[in-house]
């Protein structure tokens, strides 16, 4: 076979080349003055980029397509954001589906407070920059700034964000001036938007007007009972306190409240998760600090739970105490119509809209009388449950259907305008 091959004869400067490529360089340099910079601009050459996450996107042989989920935005602690973050990622590994190949890209200590390899073992866990290329880039809380989203750019074909609220933007104080060109440009060039409410989607639409070709779903947090309650807590008979949530945020009027109730009901006692009083007959718990377990007593153990904040994108801490038979007060908004009506929970959802009707809600439970409550289940079928699995099915076909309508000339665009902001 040797003898067939033809022999092509080597000339002594190319077999010199051959040993010592450096001399190579050195020639094609002298002759070509512009290699180097013709080589820098075929490396940052969008189409080559472009290729990669093409590949990703569409691979060979019925091969699953990655799906990377940035879970940068959960801390090490105990909050809503960690609850929501580990229900969808819980849901997609209950979901397994074949037809996708995910991995968590988290920090190294977050991983390790939610021992988030060993609750996942079917995921890949990432930490740190990457440099790789995936299908789609789900992000399980909304993102804060456009370096973030430049990030996720250079690393996913379609890009799907999963917006909490716009609470942030609306208050001012809790975010700084990146937030509304971020979440304008998303609502511009994102590929898909998920809202975790009907009540936020319209929020954000109002505020950032988000364009037609952009794929948009509700899709609901859980809202079963089994996956909010700790069976080992459930049943656990009633305390004395009256459970209050909130934080220093005018939002969530916390302190007017906690003066309302102390001046209204001055010998009950109240326990404030989030929040801080100086009263005596005030026990706080510091939010983030307290296990997930103690929490959980807290609330099946309430007489009341009362969540005074004017505006909230879904309120896991309502749902989590409806799931314990809790009567929860709440602030009156057209959210908490939508959660009952998607919700068959045992505890009692009752709204209030100023001190003096939650002084009377809350008389009237602890007297163990009558409260007008929001009807529930009126948009489910009877023996239907939305959970974390339904959730994380509903993103998953966002990321599905976003990547269908994927267009190059809009990859472009995106790329082009991105690149203002790049570095």
């Amino acid at each position: 076979a040797i003898s067939q091959q033809t022999v092509v004869p080597v000339s002594a400067d190319d077999a010199a080349g051959a040993v010592a490529p450096g001399r190579d360089t050195a020639r094609l340099v002298q002759k070509h003055p512009d290699h180097a910079r013709a080589t820098q601009e075929n490396e940052l050459q969008r189409v080559k980029r472009l290729e990669a996450l093409l590949s990703a996107a569409f691979p060979r042989n019925g091969e699953p397509r990655r799906l990377l989920m940035d879970c940068r935005g959960m801390g090490a602690m105990h909050n809503g954001t960690s609850l929501c973050v580990l229900g969808i990622l819980d849901g997609l590994a209950q979901i397994n589906d074949p037809r996708w190949k995910i991995e968590v890209w988290s920090s190294a200590i977050a991983a390790a407070f939610h021992e988030l390899p060993r609750r996942f073992p079917g995921f890949r866990h990432v930490h740190g920059p990457l440099q790789d290329s995936y299908a789609a880039l789900l992000v399980p809380n909304q993102p804060w700034a456009l370096g973030t989203v430049l990030e996720h750019h250079g690393l996913a074909l379609a890009l799907v964000f999963n917006m909490l609220d716009t609470i942030a933007w609306d208050v001012i104080y809790p975010s700084d001036d990146r937030v509304e060109p971020c979440w304008r440009y998303i609502s511009k060039h994102a590929d898909g938007l998920a809202y975790i409410s009907a009540y936020t989607r319209d929020r954000f639409r109002v505020r950032f007007p988000v364009a037609p070709q952009v794929e948009e779903r509700v899709v609901h947090l859980s809202l079963s009972k089994s996956e909010y309650e700790m069976p080992r807590i459930a049943g656990t008979p009633p305390e004395d306190h009256i459970l209050v949530f909130g934080n220093s945020y005018d939002h969530k009027d916390l302190a007017p409240t906690l003066e309302v109730l102390g001046e209204a009901f001055p010998l009950q006692e109240f326990v404030v998760l989030g929040g801080a009083s100086k009263s005596t007959r005030v026990r706080v718990i510091p939010s983030g600090r307290t296990s997930n377990e103690e929490i959980h007593k807290l609330i099946a153990t309430a007489r009341a739970i009362v969540y005074p904040s004017y505006y909230e994108g879904f309120g896991l801490p309502v749902l989590e105490s409806l799931a314990y038979g809790r009567p929860v007060l709440v602030r009156k908004s057209p959210l908490w119509s939508e959660i009952a009506a998607n919700v068959r929970l045992p505890g009692q959802l009752i709204e209030f809209d100023d001190p003096l009707s939650l002084i009377e809600m809350v008389g009237r439970v602890l007297g163990g009388q009558p409260v007008p409550v929001l009807a529930q289940a009126g948009n489910i079928q009877p023996g239907t449950e939305h959970g974390w699995k339904e959730c994380a099915a509903g993103l998953l076909e966002l990321a599905r259907a976003a990547l269908e309508k994927s267009d190059v000339e809009r990859w472009l665009e995106r790329d082009l305008t991105l690149g203002m902001v790049r570095p």
